[in-house]
């Protein structure tokens, strides 16, 4: 609801309740703008959480391709063809990203439907109840699809856009081995992604394969990053003259600070009346219109 632009709607509402008032919010996560919200419109608010998620199910088989931004649209022309037929669910980061995507997979006579925050109502509903009735079994989608799609058959959800936050990856390929039955999540990962990757790892342990290559091989192992010191991140010079290849692997050596953010299936907030206080600072987000 945040992406999709209804926080002025959120503020009329609020600036018409009287000042001594319960105020209640509950979301399925709890990033560091809904948590600003919350704190301007609260007093004192207390956070709990219930039926904290941090693993995908047990029955969705994750892959992980190492790529580069050429090899992303080929690969997943690739995997969406060798699906036969069943339905499959593509994340893409940004809404621009969906419309672009659709039109490059039709030109190359894959025929997909689009769900994402700029389409209107009645679009998003037909979309859905294509996807879902089997009239075209290709859609693609920002964020917006993560929590809100319930179709009990995907057989393969794909990350074209690796997720910002870890809990993004959990509800995306929640989407996927519902209701006892099994499932496949693939999820491109750039260089660029790495740190998300580690953010990942961090949230739900070791559940996560190697990445491998586009053509099916193993890709490399991280090679040991150079401090400013002139030492790698195991504390030993690096051994000149060798030039090792870089991959994304799982990193263990604590150098990414990036720290993932908590969340559940339920917040439960409560406090009275109005508060000005500093919105925490949180990570940079996509710009308005881009995501969602």
């Amino acid at each position: 609801m945040h992406d999709m632009g209804f926080i002025p709607q959120i503020q009329r509402i609020l600036a018409e309740l009287p000042r001594q008032r319960q105020t209640m919010m509950f979301t399925a996560t709890m990033d560091a703008q809904i948590e600003a919200i919350a704190r301007q419109s609260m007093r004192d608010p207390l956070r709990i959480v219930i039926g904290q998620r941090s693993a995908p199910a047990d029955r969705a088989r994750q892959q992980l391709f190492q790529v580069g931004d050429a090899d992303k649209l080929p690969l997943l022309e690739r995997l969406v063809r060798a699906s036969n037929g069943g339905r499959v669910l593509v994340f893409v980061r940004t809404k621009i990203g969906v419309d672009r995507l659709a039109r490059e997979l039709s030109g190359r006579g894959l025929r997909s439907l689009r769900l994402h925050g700029d389409r209107e109502q009645e679009d998003r509903d037909r979309a859905m109840a294509d996807f879902r009735n089997g009239r075209c079994r290709l859609l693609i989608a920002t964020d917006i699809a993560a929590r809100g799609i319930d179709v009990a058959d995907i057989e393969h959800v794909i990350n074209y856009d690796f997720p910002r936050h870890p809990e993004d990856y959990v509800h995306r390929i929640g989407r996927t081995a519902r209701v006892d039955s099994a499932g496949l999540a693939s999820s491109f990962v750039t260089r660029l992604d790495r740190h998300y990757l580690a953010d990942v790892r961090r949230l739900i342990g070791d559940k996560l394969p190697a990445p491998i290559l586009p053509d099916g091989s193993l890709a490399p192992a991280e090679a040991p990053r150079e401090s400013a010191a002139g030492e790698t991140s195991h504390g030993k010079r690096p051994s000149h003259g060798h030039k090792g290849r870089r991959g994304f692997g799982p990193s263990r050596n604590g150098r990414n600070t990036r720290a993932a953010t908590s969340g559940g299936h339920g917040l439960h907030a409560a406090g009275q009346g109005q508060t000005h206080a500093k919105p925490p600072e949180h990570h940079p987000r996509p710009q308005p219109g881009q995501a969602g």
